[in-house]
């Protein structure tokens, strides 16, 4: 078969499972582009170990497959490699972009966007992405903090806080030591206000441009809290009716942050809570945001994603395993045949077995290419291939003085630090003491605490 459509509109997700060389990722791809052609707004927010995203921006150079696949299905329509419009989202991080101040940006088709993230628009998950769970003292911290500081208040003032002897203390949390301090050192975290903060309602109603979130400059750690807090505020908007409900989320490689037992324990928590969320995204967000991922075997995300699928897409599995935990409960209800199952195990890189939502499994004697270039040892890194392509880059130096102006911009008095109080002092006493489980009171903090005091009402705050 060679004609096959994908199913539209989805009322499911799409998941492709095949080993390392199988071609998923690119067939995958192909699928995600025919559905952007329906008018799907693509969010590409992992692009696996190789960061494949960012590689939207190059049209495909695959004249072999196009003409294989051309000699197979006959006279196109249009031509197969497409340029598209994308829009490359950079993550604020002051001490990881690069030195020169210059990332890629070819206008007015590819438009780099350096963003920030509105503090207060962060929840306890995605928090418990970068330190693991979050204990019930380190709530009521980030609450106070909400609590305390105006909508206006950025990284620098965060920091600033912690800073103040009356509050020095609560610096060994765990908030603030894997969250708080690695995120506002790096200035991602600003006030309502800045206008570089993100906006996925904005974001949202370009649905003829591909939104990539480049990992170039990204850690890992922040990299995970990026997708949670993506995926999970795309999440709530869609519920909400915020944005339209025709969303398609792009994983790479899910294995690496869905995987049911982590090779590591060093950030299984932190994983865990990604998985969960991703996880009720499959489960929740079927309504308007669908989720398109690859993995090379189904034993690895076992459960998490098993019946949430509209759409399996299943490349070479040479494990018997792999093959059952793919096929096992298709075969069951009488949709896929022994034979097709077997076959799997030695499929050719160009063919696909496809199985809809309550269909039959189909074999796809030839995939259509993506229209886009893929990643390959000898093409090299998205950087390196840009550079070869393109050469083209946009300035941040003013975005960086934006972003650090705004950064240690001062709100006004009563806005910014209000007049401490006794009531004030004695409430962070208690605070403290719940924080650290004491019994006795500290009589050397409660010394310092009166000092500060004494000089906060003997001298005037300058703005």
């Amino acid at each position: 078969m060679v004609d096959w459509r994908p199913p539209v509109p989805l009322n499911g997700h799409i998941f492709s499972y095949g080993r390392t060389g199988s071609g998923k990722s690119w067939k995958l791809m192909a699928i995600v582009q025919f559905y952007f052609e329906q008018g799907y707004k693509i969010w590409d927010i992992y692009g696996g170990k190789r960061r494949e995203g960012s590689f939207w921006c190059f049209p495909s150079e695959e004249a072999k497959l196009w003409f294989d696949y051309k000699q197979m299905v006959g006279a196109m329509k249009e031509n197969g490699p497409k340029e598209y419009n994308v829009n490359l989202h950079f993550p604020f991080l002051k001490t990881h972009l690069p030195e020169n101040k210059q990332i890629p940006e070819k206008l007015p088709r590819i438009k780099a966007k350096v963003f920030t993230i509105y503090w207060k628009s962060l929840t306890i998950n995605h928090i418990a992405v970068m330190s693991g769970a979050v204990t019930p003292n380190q709530k009521a911290l980030w609450m106070k903090l909400k609590t305390e500081l105006s909508d206006f208040t950025g990284s620098a003032d965060l920091l600033d806080w912690f800073e103040r002897s009356i509050n020095t203390g609560k610096k060994s949390s765990p908030l603030y030591k894997s969250f708080i301090l690695p995120l506002c050192s790096e200035g991602l975290l600003q006030g309502k206000t800045c206008k570089y903060n993100i906006n996925l309602i904005e974001e949202a109603k370009e649905k003829g441009s591909i939104f990539v979130l480049n990992e170039d400059y990204t850690p890992a750690d922040i990299q995970m809290f990026l997708i949670s807090y993506i995926s999970s505020t795309l999440y709530e908007y869609v519920n909400d009716e915020y944005i339209h409900n025709k969303n398609l989320l792009f994983f790479r490689e899910m294995n690496l942050f869905m995987k049911v037992q982590d090779e590591s324990s060093q950030d299984s928590d932190q994983r865990q809570v990604l998985r969960n969320q991703i996880s009720n995204v499959a489960r929740y967000g079927r309504s308007g945001l669908f989720i398109a991922g690859d993995t090379q075997s189904p034993a690895e995300v076992k459960g998490l994603v098993e019946g949430q699928d509209d759409l399996l897409c299943l490349n070479e599995l040479p494990g018997v395993r792999d093959r059952e935990e793919a096929c096992d409960r298709i075969k069951s209800d009488g949709r896929m045949s022994k034979a097709q199952v077997a076959y799997l195990g030695v499929l050719p890189i160009h063919e696909m077995i496809i199985v809809e939502r309550g269909k039959s499994a189909k074999l796809i004697k030839r995939v259509q290419p993506p229209r886009t270039m893929g990643w390959k040892r000898e093409v090299g890194s998205f950087q390196k291939t840009w550079k070869h392509k393109y050469n083209s880059y946009t300035d941040i130096s003013q975005i960086i003085d934006d972003i650090n102006a705004e950064d240690y911009k001062k709100e006004i008095v009563d806005n910014y630090i209000k007049p401490i109080t006794a009531e004030d002092l004695k409430k962070d006493i208690q605070f403290d003491k719940e924080m650290e489980g004491e019994d006795d009171t500290d009589d050397e903090k409660i010394r310092l605490l009166k000092n500060q005091y004494q000089e906060l009402k003997n001298q005037e705050i300058e703005i």
